[in-house]
């Protein structure tokens, strides 16, 4: 469910009863840390909110930034929250950013929050603002929950941070599950334009370790004897199969079958459609 983000007046954020009890979560000065995990398909920058969950903002190749609120004992039901950035206390109270009401979720993943309110709350903690969400507590509501994302610490990573999300691959799964690489008449060899097309795939595989299965599955257009083009689809398909594996795909990944001319991709009744049929598919599974 995406996040409702609307603006409200400040005294909306202060409505909770004057009587209610506060519940406040944060990591301490002394406990206040943030770590960067990355890959070429997902950089990630979290932060434990001792007793209560952890704050991260992760980025995926091809996707927008992200701002994710975990927590350790699932949402019950859909709530509703206050988003502020905060100053610490040695900081002006002016200084405070009101962002507006979220939507929280059921569930452990109560909160995410998209692109242009993540890279806000994001540079709010550069300049040492904390990332606060009020709502009240999912018992019986008699409580406000406060929970702060601490700016302490954070430039020791954000270097390392900023770097992983340069350095992130320009495709993802849903670009690589499905290839083809097309040859010329009678021939099973690799041109230059199908190897940097090979060397993308190969990259992504090296990155991606939950593709358990990659199958490269040779075929012919209908010219020539059966016999020679099932050959000739096998030639198509080792190729393929031999270039990732030079480029580092692991052996035990591969499934490799050869057709000849028995699965055509289209009709052979033209040079354009024979040229199509031409090809070896790649087909990634997890």
């Amino acid at each position: 469910m995406k996040p409702i983000i609307r603006l409200l007046p400040a005294v909306f954020l202060l409505s909770f009863r004057a009587d209610a009890g506060e519940l406040r979560y944060g990591a301490a000065l002394h406990e206040a840390a943030w770590e960067v995990a990355s890959s070429r398909l997902e950089c990630r920058l979290s932060q434990v909110i001792p007793h209560y969950g952890s704050a991260a903002f992760v980025q995926h190749a091809k996707q927008d930034l992200r701002f994710e609120l975990r927590v350790h004992r699932g949402a019950p039901a859909e709530s509703a929250a206050e988003l502020a950035s905060v100053p610490p206390t040695w900081m002006h109270a002016s200084l405070r950013r009101d962002i507006g009401a979220v939507s929280l979720a059921r569930g452990e993943l109560p909160l995410v929050l998209p692109g242009p309110v993540a890279r806000r709350l994001l540079t709010d903690l550069e300049q040492g603002l904390f990332p606060t969400v009020s709502y009240k507590d999912w018992a019986d509501g008699r409580d406000r929950v406060v929970v702060e994302v601490s700016a302490v610490n954070l430039r020791r990573v954000l270097d390392t941070f900023h770097a992983c999300m340069r350095q992130l691959l320009p495709y993802d799964f849903n670009d690589m599950r499905s290839n083809a690489v097309y040859f010329d008449f009678a021939s099973s060899t690799l041109t230059p334009a199908m190897r940097r097309q090979l060397d993308n795939l190969a990259e992504y595989l090296q990155a991606d370790g939950s593709v358990q299965q990659v199958l490269v599955r040779g075929h012919t257009d209908s010219v020539g004897f059966r016999r020679q083009n099932l050959r000739l689809s096998e030639r198509r398909a080792k190729a393929v199969k031999d270039y990732l594996s030079l480029r580092g795909v692991e052996e035990h990944r591969f499934k490799v079958e050869y057709l000849g001319e028995r699965q055509p991709l289209v009709s052979n009744r033209t040079s354009k459609d024979r040229a199509r049929n031409r090809r070896v598919d790649i087909t990634l599974s997890r």
